[in-house]
């Protein structure tokens, strides 16, 4: 009777086994589900940016190579400076009076895009002491290249959980063979206790 109460506990130890490989199973299926969602989520946003790098192309004309950055000591709008040499904040703040409309004026008239935007910054650009950044340009294949990059590694890390759901089905697959062996054996114990 012994025997068959200690069978009886590692049967059910397996089934214990059994049971926590299905939770781990449901687990890396629910990860593999919302990884897959984050895959095709990048992969509408890319297909978003192509496209809207299509429209932004057909709708402006990119400028130039000349336009790409601004040579040193450029001042912008030269002919309205009369006897100055260059722009100042308040020089700036008398012509457009709000800094806005300065960086409306930059970012229409010469495609300057600024990632600061204050009186200094526009300043420097009507000075020519920063490079332009032209929207549609580099910035949208760096934001594509961004995007693509993160898909391929949601897919990698897919394929890597894909790989574990196969390693545990058959952990799984060998946990009912043992499971079946002991009822095997258990029933003949039985069957042998029943003779006597």
């Amino acid at each position: 009777m012994g025997k068959l109460i200690d069978s009886l506990k590692g049967v059910t130890h397996q089934l214990e086994d059994i049971q926590h490989g299905i939770e781990q199973m449901q687990a890396l299926g629910q990860e593999l589900a919302d990884n897959t969602l984050i895959v095709a989520e990048t992969a509408l946003r890319t297909g978003y940016a192509y496209a809207q790098a299509e429209v932004e192309s057909s709708r402006v004309q990119v400028a130039t190579n000349s336009h790409n950055s601004l040579p040193a000591a450029r001042v912008l709008d030269a002919d309205q400076l009369g006897n100055a040499t260059a722009w100042t904040i308040d020089s700036l703040k008398a012509r457009f009076k709000h800094l806005n409309a300065a960086y409306q004026h930059l970012r229409s008239l010469y495609g300057i895009k600024l990632q600061i935007r204050s009186w200094k910054t526009v300043t420097d650009a009507f000075n020519g002491n920063v490079s332009i950044d032209k929207a549609g340009d580099r910035s949208l294949e760096n934001r594509i290249y961004s995007l693509e990059q993160t898909a391929t590694l949601h897919l990698q890390r897919i394929i890597a959980l894909e790989t574990q759901v196969g390693q545990l089905v058959q952990q799984l697959q060998q946990l009912v063979l043992v499971v079946m062996r002991e009822n095997v054996l258990l029933n003949e114990q039985e069957n042998e206790n029943e003779d006597e």
